[in-house]
């Protein structure tokens, strides 16, 4: 067994993720995930880990109350530039995902076809 899978044994048995333990070698994660893999094959020992160490838990963003207000007749426009803490319009919505006001921001008018404006 050579130092590197030595190494990666250890990481991996301290809790570290494959991804994480990649990063720290230098190497892909699919290629730390395949050493893993043989070293287990040829009989090597790994810290059994918990099935829940391996879900991530994930904390939404923002404004919770904003985000669960939103439905399919609430406007989405973002009425501020701070992406951490969105504040939505959530007026009704009058056309796509928009109320009129902020429909008219958002979608252009079509153009008329047999208007030979920009043509000449």
């Amino acid at each position: 067994m050579n130092d590197d899978l030595k190494e990666v044994m250890k990481l991996w048995n301290s809790g570290l993720s494959m991804g994480q333990i990649a990063a720290l070698m230098g190497a892909t994660r699919n290629e730390i995930a395949g050493a893993i893999y043989r070293a287990r094959h040829a009989g090597a020992y790994f810290e059994p880990r918990s099935k829940r160490s391996s879900y991530r838990r994930y904390q939404p963003i923002g404004n919770h109350e904003a985000i669960l207000a939103l439905n399919m007749r609430t406007c989405r426009y973002i009425l501020n530039e701070d992406m951490s803490n969105p504040e939505y319009c959530l007026d009704e919505v009058s056309r796509g995902s928009y109320c009129a006001h902020h429909a008219s921001l958002c979608y252009l008018p079509p153009k008329d076809p047999l208007s030979l404006e920009g043509l000449i």
